[in-house]
């Protein structure tokens, strides 16, 4: 009974029994313990006992087979240390001299396939290390000597001692001393009972980090659930008292209904216990009136500051201070014009950004006289004042009709590309200025201009870089070469060295979960470039199909890339044309109501004298509507005074930009007022115009001035994707993995790492979520509504 649970795996277990006495030459034990087994009529397997060895040890040769051909340094020697023991690697010269030519092999391999500089240094800065230690023995060599002066050769490829290394002829013997010192080893593996005693370290080693990391995982979700336990139960409690408060109010009301009179001890009592929790200065609750007083000052405060944002402003005075004033008081202008569109509530925003837009406050218009507000500030040597200009254009590209505003000036277009590029590191003006142009690319035919100024190879040398890159612009730049490359043209840009991509994603994906956020930015910029017959040889060259499922093993969405193999895998021609979706211009009418938080991130603009005006101060001191202007325009709650006619009403959605007489158009600004009265309920289809209210309205051409309507929920600005006939085989299945649009990104409102270190790979192996890319920013749901 006592062999019962081990009756099914007896023989197995008598065979590595038997294999170790055979390993350490007990002879006797061993024909004593076969006679015992016999008489006892237990089993030995006649099965190899190593076959687990084997299953282990061919997967071992396999992978050190792979990562050597494809160059992958770390990968290899990770996997050789776990297959060659310590002792014959520190001790058996062939093995020392075969390492030391495998660490020449990777390091000149970079140079040999012409990869980037910076692949070529760190393999080179890797060799160096390697020499100055574990290559150290064999510095007193002929035959190694040579390579000591390998990392101070600036082209090894023309050096006479090197040329040898750059022949195929030198790989091949090189992989089959490998192939061949590899059956060697074989041979000296210890038994199978050792390997069960030792445990396969590197599994041992992989368990131990996960068991802490779910460790440190625990508590911190123990500690967030006992702080939301603490919040739910005040929640509760308060609730609980409020309902006692009203009920008691409740019984007073029908005491005085009944003609009995409340005593004012009671009252005094039901008002006591409402301001218990009152964070503020105790008052005379006795005294009548007082507690529906301090109840309405609770409110008071936010009411008048939602006023003071819908004050007129003089927009001409505006946009000469934009032009003629002191970098100070330009960068202290656009910051309060930021303000408000960033700090205010939906509501509010619409009227301002469509104030804005009336007024032509950035000079888009084709007839404006201050086309040169924007180049001048983005142009000018005050990092500030550039950044202020940068986050308003970003502010605006984050509405639809502010793109649509923006839209209508393509020279514009030059000038932030021209701007972004020239930005030497990683600035905030830059940052600003990606986030805009990816917002911008919702618009097809921006898409075209974006692509024609080599915008897809600038993104693929800044992504290269990826580890010095912040969150944002990381983010961003990934969102806008997705956009780019659904593109038919731009994905011809990324085939022109399809290596350079294939190698810049797989990192991204590399860098693991920390930075989920851009996965599917990534593998929508897969699927899509190997579309190309061209990028899947490539990609078939370096092994991706391995890559890929490296990825998928580590948890990274493995739907998503599984149709990344699958597209990998494809027979299917490309069409050189552009599909019939890419004729026509995207729509995004849904707005967030939430602006993402990096337009005013770090934001250091202050006046330079301590009494300075700032913000909505500075807008209302300085720059008001003057009064006989400002009688035209109607409070946005106060009925209308005068006679209008309904074309009034509809000449607010009628706006051309185009107009010549700037007069004409502020003096649409008092049709503002009724922008509530046309709000209306979210469709299936997102904010699309039904047949009844497009009566209603005049519709321009590129502009869209629905607003969210009140208590219609959190609505999305969603990104818009072109989508290409010729990658359709899919059919519904993957549109919902790819072609749907994601929405434009606000990542800081849902990622709380927002300071980290710049991303380092993760070379284990997890490294595009995405729309107009902005941090809500995690992953956004992909959804199929076009632009306008």
């Amino acid at each position: 009974m006592i062999m019962q649970p081990a009756i099914a795996f007896e023989g197995k277990l008598n065979s590595i029994v038997v294999e170790y006495f055979e390993f350490g030459g007990y002879v006797s034990t061993l024909q004593a313990f076969k006679s015992e087994c016999e008489q006892n009529s237990r089993p030995i397997s006649s099965a190899p006992v190593n076959a687990i060895l084997d299953e282990k040890s061919k997967a071992s040769k396999k992978i050190l087979m792979e990562t050597f051909t494809l160059g992958k340094r770390k990968a290899f020697l990770k996997e050789w240390k776990a297959y060659i023991p310590q002792d014959i690697r520190d001790s058996d010269m062939v093995a020392k001299k075969l390492e030391f030519s495998l660490w020449i092999h990777f390091t000149v391999y970079p140079i040999r396939h012409d990869l980037p500089p910076r692949e070529a240094e760190q393999a080179m800065s890797a060799f160096k290390n390697f020499l100055e230690t574990q290559g150290a023995d064999l510095s007193q060599t002929t035959e190694f000597l040579p390579f000591y002066a390998l990392p101070f050769v600036q082209d090894p490829k023309s050096h006479p001692s090197y040329k040898e290394l750059f022949k195929p002829s030198w790989v091949e013997d090189l992989q089959a001393r490998l192939e061949q010192f590899m059956v060697i080893t074989k041979k000296v593996e210890q038994p199978q009972l050792f390997h069960l005693y030792r445990g396969p370290p590197k599994q041992i080693e992989e368990l131990c980090e996960q068991v802490q990391e779910l460790k440190h995982r625990a508590e911190l979700t123990n500690s967030e659930l006992l702080k939301c336990l603490k919040k739910c139960a005040k929640l509760q409690s308060d609730y609980h008292d409020l309902i006692g408060i009203s009920a008691d109010l409740v019984d007073a009301l029908e005491e005085t209904a009944l003609g009995n009179m409340i005593s004012p001890e009671m009252l005094h009592q039901i008002c006591a216990r409402l301001f218990t929790h009152a964070k503020q200065p105790a008052a005379d609750l006795s005294r009548p009136g007082t507690a529906g007083k301090a109840l309405r000052t609770s409110i008071i405060n936010y009411e008048s500051s939602q006023k003071k944002a819908d004050t007129p402003l003089d927009y001409s005075k505006v946009k000469r201070d934009l032009m003629n004033t002191g970098s100070n008081q330009k960068a202290l202008l656009l910051q309060a014009l930021r303000w408000r569109l960033t700090q205010t509530s939906p509501q509010q925003r619409t009227l301002n950004i469509t104030a804005y837009v009336h007024n032509d406050l950035l000079g888009c218009s084709s007839t404006s006289s201050f086309k040169e507000i924007i180049p001048e500030i983005l142009n000018c040597d005050e990092e500030d004042l550039k950044g202020s200009m940068a986050r308003l254009l970003n502010t605006v590209a984050s509405i639809s009709v502010g793109r649509s505003y923006l839209s209508g000036n393509p020279a514009l277009m030059n000038v932030l590309i021209k701007c972004m590029k020239a930005e030497d590191c990683d600035t905030l003006t830059r940052g600003m200025i990606l986030g805009t142009l990816q917002k911008l690319s919702l618009r097809r035919n921006l898409q075209s201009l974006m692509i024609k100024e080599n915008v897809v190879e600038w993104l693929l040398n800044l992504l290269e870089e990826y580890d010095s890159q912040s969150d944002y612009v990381l983010e961003y730049a990934v969102a806008l070469l997705m956009n780019l490359c659904f593109r038919t043209e731009g994905k011809k840009r990324c085939a022109k060295e399809p290596s350079t991509p294939l190698k810049v994603l797989t990192d991204l994906l590399g860098l693991g979960q920390d930075y989920q956020e851009i996965h599917p930015y990534v593998n929508g910029v897969l699927y899509s470039i190997l579309a190309l017959p061209s990028v899947r040889e490539a990609a078939k060259a370096m092994g991706f199909e391995d890559i890929v499922e490296g990825f998928i093993k580590e948890g990274h969405s493995a739907r998503e890339l599984e149709y990344i193999i699958k597209q990998l895998n494809s027979d299917e021609k490309f069409t050189d044309r552009e599909s019939d979706d890419e004729e026509s211009d995207d729509e995004d009418d849904e707005e967030d109501l939430e602006m993402e938080p990096d337009l005013d991130k770090d934001d250091m603009v202050k006046p330079n004298s301590p009494i300075g005006l700032y913000g909505e101060k500075l807008l209302t001191s300085d720059y008001l509507l003057k009064k006989k202007h400002a009688d035209h325009v109607l409070e946005r709650h106060h009925p209308l005074q005068r006679p209008i006619t309904p074309s009034q009403v509809k000449g607010f959605d009628g706006l051309s930009f185009a107009s010549s007489n700037q007069n004409a158009v502020e003096s649409q600004l008092p049709i503002v007022a009724p922008l509530d009265t046309v709000s209306r309920p979210p469709t299936r289809s997102g904010s699309k115009i039904s047949s009844g209210d497009a009566s209603a309205s005049t519709k321009a051409p590129e502009t869209d001035f629905a607003a969210t309507p009140p208590g219609s929920g959190k609505s999305t600005t969603k990104k818009v994707i072109p989508q290409e006939s010729e990658s359709s085989s899919e059919g519904d299945t993957y549109s919902v993995g790819f072609r749907s649009r994601p929405r434009i990104l606000r990542t800081p409102v849902l990622h709380e790492n927002s300071n980290r270190s710049p991303p380092t790979p993760k070379f284990s192996e997890s490294g595009p979520r995405p729309s107009s890319a902005g941090k809500s920013l995690g992953p956004q749901k992909h959804s199929a509504d076009s632009e306008n």
